[in-house]
């Protein structure tokens, strides 16, 4: 099946919409380990869960069911290779046919990992994104709060000399870092970077977002909103199947469409529900939608 367009239910707009996203988040773990500045842990309800295999492949069906071939092992809440089954699901997602990029915060990365993420990576279906900025351990364990910056270097030091060279299908680089920063420690952290082996092209540090009004920011917005990337391309599936219609910063399921065990994607992104979240953003109307009133990712 391929993507088709719809209008928002009240017609108040001639702006179209996917009805199909074009990649789905999964939480495949929900617990983290860390409780970082940036983020917002104090929110969350719970701090545990995995997903479970038969949910991971209802997930794969519903893909292959729909045309959607891009897969993100990311979520507003955990980190996904604390799953002791992130491995196989990745190797799935992949003989599927499916791209697939995980994101993580680093701290797994033993030398068991490394060398699945090297296997994967030479598939040519996969990239990683790492989370990491600073230059000593005050700068950085300042923010990457419950993660040590000694054995975070050296992680990511040897998975770059793993991999690092390798590109995906399109001639893309594999690995790359998006840091994110409290302070002004850009050039710091970019020579930091580069003495471990990365290339400046490989790296992104941005300040923080308000992560949906729930953590303090630096950055300042204003203007009116576009209608969310994020929420036109992307649909987010937790731990327990549930399905949210923000992929990146719902972590208490707020955005509920239903649940993958339940439901199928163009179902949940055709619903009134979801047409009603678009509609929101159409006529800036957010009294409902208290996650898309108080987060700044629409202005990016």
């Amino acid at each position: 099946m391929t993507n088709t367009y719809i209008r928002p239910g009240d017609g108040s707009a001639d702006f179209e919409y996917r009805t199909l996203p074009l990649r789905v988040y999964v939480q495949i773990s929900r617990r983290c380990n860390m409780t970082c500045t940036m983020c917002g842990w104090k929110e969350w309800a719970r701090n545990k869960g995995e997903m479970p295999p038969e949910i991971f492949q209802r997930i794969l069906d519903q893909c292959a069911e729909n045309g959607i071939t891009s897969m993100r092992f990311s979520s507003a809440q955990g980190e996904p290779m604390l799953n002791p089954h992130w491995g196989n699901y990745a190797e799935a997602t992949i003989a599927s046919g499916m791209e697939l990029n995980i994101n993580t915060n680093c701290t797994p990365l033993s030398e068991k990992n490394i060398a699945k993420l090297k296997q994967l990576a030479q598939t040519e279906k996969f990239t990683i994104q790492l989370s990491f900025a600073g230059y000593d351990k005050e700068s950085y364990e300042k923010v990457y709060v419950g993660a040590g910056f000694d054995a975070t270097s050296r992680k990511i030091k040897a998975l770059w000399q793993a991999i690092g060279d390798l590109k995906d299908y399109s001639g893309a680089p594999v690995l790359t870092v998006r840091g994110v920063m409290y302070t002004d420690i850009e050039r710091q952290s970019r020579d930091y970077l580069q003495s471990l082996g990365f290339y400046s092209e490989r790296i992104t540090l941005v300040a923080p977002d308000n992560f949906a009004g729930k953590v303090e920011t630096v950055r300042q917005t204003g203007g009116p909103k576009p209608v969310c990337r994020i929420l036109r391309e992307y649909i987010g599936v937790y731990d327990d199947g549930t399905v949210t219609a923000c992929a990146s910063r719902d972590s208490e399921g707020v955005m509920k469409l239903g649940n993958i065990m339940e439901s199928g994607f163009l179902e949940m992104r055709s619903s009134q529900t979801y047409k009603d979240m678009i509609a929101a953003f159409v006529k800036q109307d957010f009294e409902n939608s208290p996650l898309c009133k108080n987060c700044d990712l629409a202005y990016g």
